[in-house]
């Protein structure tokens, strides 16, 4: 057969929404998904893809889990249920798309499901491909079953957790190292050199930051969001604090959260603002709950913000191997047509899915991200709420 029997993971939720969907078999395709079937998160591996390596893991009603991989014959590290052939379905250097779904194709027909109702990630697989899948069994029934995979994505294993965990306290002691030296005169690369180095000796890497100077001087041509000037020194009393967005790694787990310097005496409405933002976090930490389906967690933050008068931009969003992942909710003032902002009506975010955003819980053991523009910290969801994965004070850093 093309494709070898794999056991080792927990499918069991995976194995209840198929049953309760009625769905006999579920393909993830979706190389960041494949890595966490296959228990192979190379990076280059990621990178590359579905485009040059095509992998295929289907789920079977009747318990079996298969791969359809163009791995070289190996056994994986930390990944006992793999075999050291991974249902090759190439001899060759280069990885085809096309063999891969004809592998795929015949290893649904060996398991008698020729006619069956198939979950695909429909959001993800491209049209090309799909074409070829109904081409070689036009008989199955097509559902999209994008959401379970990330349902199961969301919940986190202990080591999974700890990529993360160390990712974060990488990042944590990468800030603390700029707070110390946040100085005029001082250049930001000079402090973000540092904030790497730090980093790397704790065992992570800096994938990248989003840096915001808000000052217009600096910037004068550019959006908000476009990187420091080579020029970029820290001056006391500026007109504008400085926003970092940090994204630090582990094993390629995620970390993401926000942290602004100020040196100086900052004005009112800039102390204000973040006083503001970050009682917005701690609103949403209070008001999500495990067990919440996206639309009741979103109904619940949105009504919550309303009543405590702290409407405002807001997200809520999973991390793993993708700095955004599902659940996702978030949600915004309205912009009447006349451009002003109605602050007693919000847009709720729609989600990363096509289909299927709304069915997703959250649940313990998952890490999200509680965001609004300028302030976000890393939370991990516990049977009695979240518990923050940092210790840096939610604040303004006045220096």
């Amino acid at each position: 057969m093309d494709g070898i029997e794999i056991d080792g993971l927990d499918f069991s939720r995976i194995r209840r929404i198929m049953k309760d969907e009625q769905i006999d078999a579920l393909v993830a395709m979706e190389p960041h998904t494949t890595a966490i079937l296959l228990n192979d998160w190379n990076k280059i591996f990621i990178d590359i893809g579905f485009r040059e390596a095509p992998a295929a893991v289907v789920f079977l009603a009747s318990g079996k889990t298969l791969a359809v991989s163009p791995r070289l014959n190996q056994r994986m590290e930390n990944a006992p249920w793999i075999e050291a052939s991974v249902g090759r379905y190439t001899d060759s250097t280069y990885y085809d798309q096309r063999p891969m779904v004809d592998a795929l194709a015949r290893v649904l027909r060996q398991n008698g499901l020729e006619n069956a109702r198939i979950g695909f990630e429909m959001g993800f697989v491209p049209a090309g491909i799909m074409d070829w899948i109904i081409a070689e069994l036009p008989a199955i029934e097509l559902v999209d079953g994008e959401w379970i995979l990330w349902q199961f994505r969301a919940a986190k294993s202990p080591k999974q957790i700890g990529f993360i965990q160390t990712a974060v306290d990488a990042c944590e002691a990468g800030v603390k190292k700029m707070l110390d030296g946040w100085e005029e005169g001082k250049s930001i690369h000079t402090l973000l050199d540092e904030f790497e180095q730090v980093v790397k000796d704790r065992g992570a890497d800096f994938f990248c930051t989003y840096q915001r100077a808000l000052a217009k001087k600096w910037a004068p041509f550019a959006g908000r969001d476009q990187r420091f000037s080579e020029e970029f020194i820290i001056m006391e009393n500026d007109d504008q604090e400085v926003l970092f967005d940090l994204i630090v790694t582990c094993q390629a787990y995620v970390s993401d959260w926000k942290r602004s310097f100020y040196l100086g005496t900052p004005p009112k409405e800039i102390a204000d603002l973040y006083e503001f933002e970050w009682r917005i976090v701690q609103t949403l930490v209070q008001e999500l709950k495990p067990g919440m389906t996206t639309i009741e967690a979103y109904t619940a933050c949105d009504e919550r913000l309303k009543k405590d008068g702290l409407v405002n931009w807001w997200c809520i969003h999973s991390v793993g191997l993708e700095i955004h992942e599902e659940p996702l909710i978030g949600g915004s003032p309205m912009v009447s047509e006349n451009g002003d902002v109605d602050m007693t009506a919000t847009a709720r975010f729609p989600g990363l899915l096509r289909d299927g955003s709304e069915k997703i819980t959250f649940e313990p053991n998952q890490v999200v991200m509680v965001e609004t523009k300028k302030v976000e910290d890393p939370y991990l969801i516990t049977t009695e709420g979240l518990q923050r994965l940092n210790t840096l004070p939610q604040k303004l850093f006045v220096v």
